[in-house]
């Protein structure tokens, strides 16, 4: 019985680890999303500049005043190169997030294995203790129907 015990209050520690560990993934994972929440604004608004752009040099090549069209297309080229290394970034912090999902994954299934062999070992021991009990009932029961006699 005190073998289970032992049991017990190692794999309460192992239990309590784990959690810790799956709370550390899942606030990295929350990091990360709160990360890619940005990128996308970012990137969407670098988006916009380039459309932006875009739209005003085409403008620009209707019409007759065509002083700064060189100028133009460069600034469009580095909006839609700023736009594209948003892109990058954000596809980079998308695998991080699938790769820290899968991380919270496997460690949630690790807690649940751990803690259902915790509550095995619990039932175990409380049965342990039950049977442990009635013996003892049924000794004083024997004892006492034995002095009586």
């Amino acid at each position: 019985m005190q073998d289970l015990l032992n049991k017990i209050h190692k794999i309460d520690a192992l239990v309590r680890i784990k959690k810790i560990e799956l709370q550390k993934i899942q606030m990295a994972l929350g990091q990360t999303r709160q990360k890619k929440a940005n990128l996308i604004n970012e990137m969407k608004s670098k988006q916009l500049r380039y459309l932006e752009g875009v739209e005003h040099l085409n403008s620009v090549r209707s019409s007759n005043y065509r002083n700064n069209l060189k100028t133009l297309e460069e600034a469009v080229d580095h909006s839609k190169n700023l736009w594209f290394s948003s892109f990058k970034a954000m596809q980079e912090v998308d695998f991080l997030e699938k790769s820290q999902i899968q991380q919270v994954i496997t460690a949630e299934t690790n807690l649940k294995a751990i803690e259902q062999i915790q509550t095995t070992y619990q039932t175990s021991y409380s049965t342990q203790i039950q049977i442990f009990e009635q013996k003892q009932l049924d000794e004083f029961s024997i004892r006492k129907t034995d002095k009586h006699r």
